[in-house]
C-alpha cells in the first residue's frame, strides 16, 4: 500500500476523496437520525464508491486495509449500510438488489478471510445468503452456507444463520422447521463450535416454535 501521509501533501485527488468520504458519511448519519432509510442507503452507497476509489489510490485490496486510513470504523459502517439497505427495501423493492450487489461485492473482496479473522464478515455473509431466501432460491443459500461452513465448521453464527433461513426469515407457509432443526443439531455436533450458548438459545426458540404446531408429526421432531 502507498503511504497516506505522503499523499496528503502531494495528491489533491487523495485530499478530495477524504473530504468526500467525510461528507457522505456525515450525510448518512444525518439521514439515519431522521429515520430516512432510503436517503441513508443512497448516501452509504455513495460512500462505498468513494472508498473503492480510495483503495485504488492507496493500492489497497480490501476494506480492512483502510482500517486506519480514515477516522471511521469502516467495518461497523459496512454493517450499518446493510441494515439501511434492508430497511429501505421494505419501502422500495429496488433496494433488495442494491443490498445484494453490495454484499456480493464485499464478500468477494474479502473471500480470503475467515469470520474469526474479520469481525463483520459473518454478518455480511448471512445478509447475502438471506438475499437468496428473499428470491425464493434456497438452493443457492444452501450452497453458500455449505461452502462457508466447510471452510470454517466452528462458525456458530453461520449455523444459526443457515437455520434461520428456514424459519425466522422465511414465509410462514414455506417454513421447513425440520430442516432448520437438523441444521442447528448438525452445527452443535461440531467439536468446539463457537458461540454454542447462542446456538442453544436458538435451538430452544425453534423447539418452542415446533411445539406450537398442531401437527403431531412435527412435534415429534423435538423429542
Amino acid at each position: 500500500m502507498r503511504k497516506s501521509d505522503l499523499l496528503f501533501e502531494s495528491s489533491k485527488e487523495y485530499r478530495n476523496l477524504m473530504d468526500q468520504i467525510h461528507e457522505s458519511i456525515q450525510e448518512e448519519t444525518d439521514y439515519e437520525m431522521e429515520n430516512n432509510e432510503v436517503a441513508a442507503s443512497q448516501a452509504g452507497l455513495t460512500t462505498w464508491v468513494y472508498l473503492k476509489k480510495l483503495m485504488i489510490v492507496l493500492d489497497a485490496k480490501t476494506l480492512c486495509d483502510l482500517e486506519h486510513e480514515t477516522a471511521y470504523d469502516l467495518l461497523y459502517w459496512a454493517n450499518s449500510l446493510v441494515d439501511h439497505l434492508h430497511n429501505a427495501s421494505i419501502k422500495e423493492a429496488s433496494f433488495l438488489q442494491k443490498k445484494y450487489d453490495f454484499c456480493k461485492e464485499y464478500i468477494e473482496m474479502h473471500q480470503d478471510f475467515l469470520d474469526k479473522n474479520m469481525r463483520n464478515l459473518g454478518n455480511m455473509r448471512r445478509a447475502f445468503a438471506e438475499c437468496y431466501v428473499d428470491r425464493g432460491d434456497l438452493e443457492t443459500c444452501d450452497h453458500l452456507f455449505s461452502k462457508w461452513l466447510q471452510q470454517e465448521p466452528d462458525w456458530g453464527w453461520g449455523w444459526i444463520g443457515w437455520s434461520d433461513c428456514y424459519w425466522l426469515f422465511h414465509k410462514k407457509n414455506q417454513q421447513n422447521l425440520e430442516k432448520a432443526l437438523h441444521i442447528l443439531k448438525q452445527g452443535l455436533a461440531v467439536k468446539n463450535v463457537n458461540d454454542k450458548n447462542y446456538m442453544m438459545d436458538r435451538l430452544q426458540d425453534l423447539k418452542k416454535k415446533i411445539g406450537s404446531q398442531s401437527s403431531e408429526s412435527v412435534r415429534e421432531l423435538i423429542k
